[in-house]
């Protein structure tokens, strides 16, 4: 049966409650021993359910939801540790949703990430922008080199901030939950490319949306968005002093250069179904 808790008590353990920071109502409890702790265990819990449904709908209101035009444009990268000692460096097109992986022969380090974009430049894959988190595999030096010199736009996670990289996470996340079942990184990329339908490709194959639409850009093109992209960043983290300002700003401004070239589309709050 529920406690009747009267409005002025409500009022006296909500005040404690904020006072104390949102805590847990047992600190409620030891600061204010006048009150019921039955009661303070209610109410608090009743703010708390309020104050995280607040927060949700406040989360919704700002989210942004980018949605790639174009296949061979933006391609997420991560990192997976498939055993002890050997990782794969993962990726995937936003596009398409097509997985891939290259076995690191040990420890991912920057040369298996070099290997991979060779491989994308040979095989005239290479995307306008590369999606990835922090890590050092990613962001070394040599790394952001060989980007720069083939006008490939690095967009970076925010420290801290994995969903940044959801696409790279959530093709890790595939990629290991087939493999568990004994297939190879290879034999498990197959699968996911060439067998699995794709609801979101109307079930169609990612190989199949692949063939059909994939869009390789001229060096031209290549070094209009560059430059455009570059020109962004400079003017948006220009009087910045943080890091973590400059790299929210190098983001908004690469997202709005893409939005400018008409490569994606961003939607705020709710994703509509």
């Amino acid at each position: 049966m529920k406690l009747q808790v009267s409005l002025p008590e409500k009022f006296k353990i909500a005040r404690e409650w904020r006072r104390q920071g949102c805590p847990g109502a047992l600190s409620v409890v030891k600061a204010r021993p006048d009150l019921r702790a039955r009661a303070v265990r209610e109410v608090v819990a009743g703010l708390k359910l309020k104050s995280k449904d607040r927060h949700r709908k406040i989360k919704e209101e700002v989210r942004k939801t980018v949605i790639v035009l174009h296949a061979g444009t933006v391609i997420a990268m991560d990192g997976a540790t498939i055993k002890k000692g050997e990782d794969v460096i993962v990726y995937r097109d936003r596009k398409m949703i097509s997985t891939h992986s290259e076995n690191c022969n040990g420890p991912a380090k920057a040369q298996s990430t070099l290997g991979v974009l060779e491989k994308l430049k040979s095989g005239n894959r290479l995307p306008l922008v590369l999606c990835t988190d922090n890590g050092s595999p990613f962001c070394a030096i040599s790394v952001e080199t060989f980007l720069k010199e083939n006008h490939v736009v690095h967009l970076k996670s925010l420290p801290h901030v994995p969903q940044h990289n959801g696409s790279g996470e959530s093709a890790v996340k595939d990629l290991k939950h087939v493999m568990r079942a004994g297939y190879t990184a290879l034999e498990t990329c197959v699968k996911l490319n060439e067998n699995r339908l794709r609801p979101k490709l109307n079930f169609k194959t990612s190989q199949e949306v692949e063939n059909e639409s994939l869009k390789i850009y001229t060096i031209d093109e290549r070094i209009k968005f560059f430059t455009a992209a570059r020109s962004a960043i400079d003017s948006a983290v220009s009087g910045t002093q943080s890091a973590y300002g400059k790299r929210k700003a190098e983001r908004k401004a690469i997202h709005d250069t893409m939005e400018n070239f008409s490569l994606i589309t961003i939607i705020t709050g709710r994703h509509p179904a």
